[in-house]
């Protein structure tokens, strides 16, 4: 049997095609993310991690890992207000979560960050409440990381 050619309005509309294409899954979103930070690519990882927590919807800790990923890339391409901005979002996930780990450990690297744009009271605050956290928790590594932010809080405040 002949095959004859598609009429106008029966061709298939490539780029509509294209378009339908499915992009990278979470995982591999992740998994991209992953690989751009390690390879000191900043940019790219970010952008990985904000697709991938547009995959995310209501996860609460793989949204916390994400951000986790995506803060530290932030503050290592010198975007302090946007890693404190991710960083907050991790605090509302840990107290979502009930994590009290997680709280502490935001707290502490809050500290850092508000340090870092000379917010030195919210510095204090961050860094007092992580510190509360890990010592009601037993936990002396979170203790120690907090009073080392906060050292150099006491530090920043006296120059």
């Amino acid at each position: 049997m002949l095959e004859r050619e598609p009429l106008p309005g029966e061709r298939p509309n490539q780029a509509i095609g294209a378009a339908l294409q499915p992009g990278p899954d979470l995982t591999e979103l992740r998994a991209q993310a992953e690989r751009a930070r390690a390879g000191y690519k900043w940019q790219e990882a970010i952008e990985r991690y904000t697709a991938a927590l547009a995959l995310a919807g209501d996860q609460p800790a793989l949204c916390y890992d994400l951000l986790d990923g995506q803060a530290e890339c932030r503050r290592m391409s010198g975007d302090f207000t946007a890693e404190v901005a991710d960083l907050e979002a991790m605090a509302g996930l840990a107290g979502t979560l009930y994590d009290p780990a997680r709280q502490a450990q935001v707290a502490g690297r809050l500290t850092s960050a508000y340090r870092l744009l000379n917010d030195l009271d919210r510095a204090g605050e961050a860094g007092e409440g992580g510190l509360a956290l890990a010592r009601a928790m037993g936990d002396p590594r979170g203790e120690a990381y907090c009073l080392v932010a906060l050292a150099r809080v006491h530090d920043s405040e006296r120059n």
